[in-house]
């Protein structure tokens, strides 16, 4: 489920989906805010993408996590390639899951940011 993205990133979303299709993919505007969640995440993390559409990203990273979650969105923007990262998301039942995967910051004309997430669960 996704609200209107620039083409730029329903583009790479749909590469992304085509290169795995059991991964977990999602877009964050600049505040951290989902913008787009595959339906996957409901059975990986217990929440539906409606439900993520109307979360901010710090509800879903383990609070120990943040800082390390702030730095790479930050550090992304430097860069025009994926970065890789791990951190651990909370389900619905307050479960941990450990991730692996990128992100990959995407700008737009007229300013606006996007941040593409390709995770795999690694339990």
């Amino acid at each position: 489920m996704a609200q209107r993205l620039p083409v730029q990133v329903t583009n790479y979303i749909e590469e992304l989906e085509s290169t795995d299709p059991e991964a977990l993919v999602a877009v964050f505007d600049r505040n951290g805010y989902y913008l787009y969640a595959t339906p996957n995440h409901d059975s990986a993390i217990g929440f539906t993408p409606e439900v993520l559409l109307r979360m901010n990203l710090t509800e879903i990273i383990d609070k120990r996590d943040h800082h390390a979650a702030w730095v790479l969105r930050t550090i992304s923007v430097l860069y025009a390639k994926p970065i890789p990262f791990s951190s651990r998301l909370v389900a619905k039942s307050g479960d941990l899951v450990p991730i692996s995967g990128t992100l990959r910051h995407i700008s737009v004309p007229g300013g606006e940011m996007y941040f593409v997430s390709f995770v795999r669960v690694s339990r």
